[in-house]
């Protein structure tokens, strides 16, 4: 009855904040665990490959949870509301959650960071590597001779992680009330906490995007695809094609590392190369030499 009262008295301002905190808190969460997920379901079963970095990314998803949750309590407790709003038990709730958010923040912020960093096989300089290794990629991606299915998973994965790098840097902008000082911390503080939330599931989401493409759902993204004039090709260039592949017979799953993000989609453009190659030597025609 009480909480239904506090609601009513809620202004139009107040409604929108915790409408938009609980929505990108479980909305991200939600996806960080569905992903992390699968990619845990895809190494620990269908590739049967589970890796330090599997490890580091279940440590970072317990604790990326973990601070969903408490997120969802803070916000419960007057997250969001003018500071006049919250009723003075909820004031004393609300700041002994806001106080173990803050303390989870770094061992959370670690977690992921470190996840990412072990998924990519580069363990230097942590707050450094998360730009170099994420906008790096991207000019690369323009030259590549691949589908440009391949091109739009691979721009969507880097894509993802870029949000999760900006993310701090913007939460830091929104941070000036502690520096200007404000009587309306519940209010003011709230764009901290949702950026932070953001922050925390689209690093785990960059970091085991790459890692879903053995699931039949995904492994269309990493496919070749060929011109209609490479359909029309004829059996003795699929012949020729299969006898390149069986001379070096492999498993396309099996003993697979993760070499980073994207590098298991990357992966397909050699056979798409080897294809290309030996259409162009059957379309190509030896000029008779003149009399």
């Amino acid at each position: 009855m009480s909480t239904s009262i506090a609601e009513q008295r809620m202004t139009a301002d107040e409604r929108y904040q915790q409408s938009l905190i609980y929505g990108l808190i479980i909305s991200t969460g939600i996806l960080s665990m569905i992903v992390c997920s699968l990619r845990l379901y895809t190494r620990a079963f269908i590739i049967n490959i589970f890796g330090v970095d599997d490890i580091a990314v279940c440590v970072a998803l317990v604790f990326t949870q973990t601070f969903n949750g408490i997120g969802v309590a803070i916000v419960y407790y007057g997250e969001g509301k003018h500071f006049t709003s919250v009723s003075p038990e909820d004031r004393a709730m609300w700041l002994k959650l806001y106080y173990v958010a803050m303390c989870m923040y770094l061992y959370t912020s670690l977690s992921v960071k470190l996840s990412l960093v072990i998924t990519l096989y580069q363990a230097v300089l942590i707050f450094v590597s998360d730009i170099i290794i994420l906008l790096a990629p991207m000019a690369i991606l323009c030259r590549l001779q691949m589908p440009t299915r391949k091109i739009i998973a691979l721009v969507a994965i880097f894509g993802s992680g870029v949000i999760a790098c900006i993310s701090p840097v913007v939460r830091f902008s929104t941070l000036d009330y502690l520096r200007n000082g404000t009587t309306d911390l519940t209010y003011d503080s709230a764009s901290s906490l949702y950026w932070m939330a953001i922050e925390f599931n689209l690093g785990l989401v960059a970091g085991s995007l790459s890692s879903l493409r053995p699931l039949p759902l995904f492994r269309r993204f990493g496919s070749s695809t060929h011109h209609s004039e490479d359909k029309e090709s004829t059996s003795d260039e699929s012949h020729e094609l299969r006898n390149v592949n069986a001379s070096q017979p492999r498993s396309p799953y099996k003993n697979r590392m993760s070499f980073g993000m994207g590098a298991s989609i990357l992966e397909d453009s050699v056979n798409g190369s080897q294809e290309r190659i030996i259409h162009a030597k059957a379309d190509y025609v030896k000029p008779q030499p003149r009399d």
